[in-house]
Parts: C-alpha cells; sequence; structure tokens
C-alpha cells in the first residue's frame, strides 16, 4: 500500500477473508515467527497427527486454545510456533487497540437475498464435486492438511473418506452456508487522511 499511494491517492480493493479486511483497517500485530519451527511442528502434524499438538497449546495457551478452532491444523501450529519462539502465550501478543492507518478507509458491503444466496453456495458446490472434489479431500485428508472451509465442511464428506460412511451430499443443512453468515457485511467509514482505500 505504502508503495501504491507514492504514485496515487486511491486505492479500490475487492473480496478477501476477514482478516485480509482487518490488516488493512486496523493493522496486524507484530507477531514473531521462525519458518524453521513451523517445519519442526508440521513434521509432527504428519507424524503423530493434530491431538498432540493440541494438548501442548493447552499447556502454553489454554485461553487462546479455548477461543480458537482447534480442529485448524495450521492455526494450532501458528499459535504454538509462537510460543515456543516467543516464551510467551500466543494470546499475549493480540492488542484490543487498532493501529492508525495512514489513508481513510470505505468499506462498502454488498447485500444478496440470504435465500439466493444459499442457493448460489449449493451450486457452486455442487459444480466442485462434479469436477473431482472427492478425489482432492482424499489426497488432503491422506496428508492431515484438510483445511479449507469446503473441504472440510462438505456434508459428511470427511466423515466418508475416514470412518467409511455412507457419502450424501445431497443431504442435510449445507454447513459451506456457515461462513457466509459470519461474513455479512457492515458499513464502516474512518477518516484518517488524505488519502482513500475502499
Amino acid at each position: 500500500m505504502d508503495h501504491w499511494f507514492k504514485h496515487r491517492r486511491t486505492a479500490v480493493l475487492a473480496g478477501g477473508s476477514g482478516l485480509y479486511v482487518k490488516a488493512l483497517i486496523e493493522g496486524l500485530d507484530d507477531i514473531p515467527s521462525d519458518p524453521s519451527i513451523r517445519a519442526q511442528l508440521n513434521q509432527r502434524l504428519e507424524l503423530h497427527g493434530l491431538a498432540p499438538l493440541i494438548e501442548e497449546l493447552a499447556q502454553l495457551d489454554p485461553a487462546h486454545l479455548s477461543k480458537m478452532d482447534a480442529q485448524n491444523p495450521q492455526r494450532v501450529i501458528r499459535a504454538l510456533e509462537v510460543c515456543l519462539i516467543s516464551g510467551r502465550p500466543f494470546s499475549s501478543f493480540h492488542k484490543l487497540a487498532p493501529r492508525a492507518r495512514p489513508y481513510d478507509t470505505w468499506v462498502v458491503g454488498l447485500q444478496m437475498d440470504r435465500d439466493s444466496l444459499n442457493s448460489r453456495i449449493n451450486m457452486r458446490v455442487e459444480h466442485m464435486i462434479e469436477a473431482g472434489l472427492e478425489a482432492e479431500v482424499r489426497e488432503l485428508a491422506a496428508s492431515q492438511r484438510c483445511q479449507c472451509t469446503a473441504y472440510r465442511r462438505v456434508p459428511g464428506m470427511v466423515a466418508f473418506l475416514r470412518k467409511r460412511m455412507f457419502f450424501d451430499r445431497r443431504s442435510g443443512p449445507n454447513p459451506t452456508a456457515n461462513p457466509a453468515i459470519r461474513q455479512a457485511p457492515n458499513d464502516v467509514v474512518s477518516k484518517n487522511g488524505g488519502r482513500s482505500v475502499v
């Protein structure tokens, strides 16, 4: 963004996760990292699975573990990485106050009728399955890296792969719609200076 604003006054960005939006509007906390420690933790994940890593995190930072998605391997590994590097709980690096940003931010959320949104989500999942999602999930589940929402939450698929349960993609509500609820937009305007991010 600093490079962009050397030559322009406005940037328009579309899409992105909640973390992506938070980084732009509020900034991110300074949290240490060490690729070698992360590689060791990933190797432990491959050899022994997720449970031992969760148990270790429960000892080092129970407060963070109680609030996070403990079934997301990379989030567990990232939290452990920070604990091991710093000797401090991962949660101790999280600050409540947003950082001042060197630009104005305007967040515009596009609303859609919930039934229409769910219909589009279901259609997208059907297309993914027809394009070979099951084979892709088999490969990811075998490597303990089945993280993506679409892979982990297609109804019955991961359970089918791991426990030989019957896979029926049309049974029950579609859990892939749950993140769409959490991503419902809010209109935000913050004034900080002469430059703007929309």
